[in-house]
């Protein structure tokens, strides 16, 4: 598997320089934004888009038939790229932290706690896990439907909240999010809440990652 997560970092390396315009994006939302919830909510969401970018790009450029030929299992190939899609997704969130750091007008250290990495590692798993099976089982086409999906989700929770709700902004549902992970490591402490978190996010990997391959071996090339 390590030479599998080697062809894709190679392969894909030119992906890796259109990130910058991203990075430097981040830098100047680090000046902007004073809430570090929403900093590390739009940072994870940036950093996932450059891991579903290097799934799909084998299947728009019809090389997916080619790949699998090769001496491995699917089996294989799925937890190569799912490796290479949470670890590059996470570091370019850590680089995120260290601009917020750099960049945040106050207090931009503080950022670096458990409960900033658990939201980190919630928000990454939540969206890689959702639309990597559905790469792997559709390609380009099945992670832009996934995207226009969760967006489509997202707009009629927020006409069915604001309908029944009268006064509920979209801030307020990020605020009750925040505050329950926040009351979770409080109650639980930081250090106990954090492996809580890991074992959560571990099955969580592991489902989505086991639904990614029983849908890639059915898929024909």
């Amino acid at each position: 598997m390590l030479n599998l997560i080697r062809k894709d970092l190679l392969l894909n390396k030119p992906a890796f320089y259109g990130y910058i315009p991203v990075l430097v994006n981040l830098a100047y939302l680090a000046t902007e934004v004073s809430s570090q919830n929403v900093f590390i909510t739009f940072a994870c969401i940036m950093s996932a888009i450059l891991p579903m970018v290097l799934i799909t790009r084998e299947d728009k450029f019809g090389s997916g038939a080619f790949f699998c030929s090769l001496p491995v299992t699917r089996r294989q190939t799925v937890r190569a790229k799912y490796v290479v899609c949470l670890s590059t997704a996470f570091i370019l969130s850590m680089i995120g932290f260290v601009l917020y750091s750099f960049f945040a007008p106050e207090d931009g250290v503080a950022i670096w706690c458990t409960s900033s990495a658990s939201r980190v590692l919630l928000i990454l798993t939540v969206g890689l896990g959702l639309a990597i099976p559905f790469s792997f089982r559709f390609g380009w086409v099945g992670l832009i439907a996934c995207l226009v999906g969760m967006q489509m989700l997202g707009i009629v929770g927020l006409l069915i909240s604001q309908t029944f709700a009268t006064g509920l902004q979209p801030r307020d549902i990020f605020g009750a999010i925040s505050g329950f992970l926040t009351n979770i490591h409080s109650q639980l402490g930081g250090p106990l809440a954090f492996v809580a978190v890991v074992c959560v996010v571990i099955v969580l990997n592991l489902v989505s990652c086991r639904i990614a391959e029983v849908s890639f071996e059915r898929r024909e090339l």
